[in-house]
C-alpha cells in the first residue's frame, strides 16, 4: 500500500516560554520544515554543541519527523549533526534540538534565527516480520 500525499496530516507544536519563530502553515511533499536556533552559539573547531529550536511537536500515531541538517550550513562550513539524522517519534515530548558537530579548522557562529535543521514528516507502515524457513 503506498502513502496517499494527499491526505493532510495535522502536526502539533508549541514553543519553549519566550520563543516565537516563524512556522509555516503548511507544507507539500518535496519540502521539509525548516527549523531555526532559537539562541546564538559558537561551535569551536573540531567540537561538537548542543543547539536549540524552541520548538516542541505532538506527531499523530503512526508518523516519524526525520530531523537532518541544512546543506547550505553542512557543505559550506564542515557542520554536521554529530549522529547523522535525529529521529523526532509520536511519543517524544521534548523539544526538537540539534547535536552539532565543527569539523572545520575555524569556530562556527550560529545566530538566534539561523535556519540549521529540516524536518521530514514520514508515515510509517505496520510491518510484520516473517521467518524465512527457506
Amino acid at each position: 500500500m503506498f502513502f496517499d500525499f494527499k491526505k493532510k496530516v495535522r502536526i502539533k507544536y508549541s514553543f519553549v516560554e519566550g520563543c516565537e519563530i516563524p512556522i509555516p502553515k503548511k507544507l507539500t511533499s518535496e519540502h521539509g520544515w525548516d527549523l531555526f536556533s532559537s539562541e546564538t552559539v559558537i561551535i569551536p573547531a573540531r567540537s561538537v554543541q548542543h543547539v536549540h529550536t524552541g520548538v516542541y511537536v505532538e506527531l499523530p500515531e503512526g508518523y516519524n519527523m526525520e530531523v537532518i541538517i541544512r546543506p547550505d550550513i553542512s557543505f559550506s562550513n564542515w557542520i554536521g549533526l554529530a549522529n547523522g539524522i535525529e529521529v523526532i517519534h509520536s511519543n517524544n515530548k521534548k523539544e526538537i534540538t540539534a547535536l552539532l558537530i565543527n569539523y572545520g579548522l575555524y569556530s562556527y557562529t550560529i545566530k538566534k534565527g539561523d535556519k540549521i535543521l529540516q524536518g521530514i514528516v514520514h508515515k510509517i507502515p505496520e510491518v510484520f516480520f516473517i521467518k524465512d524457513e527457506g
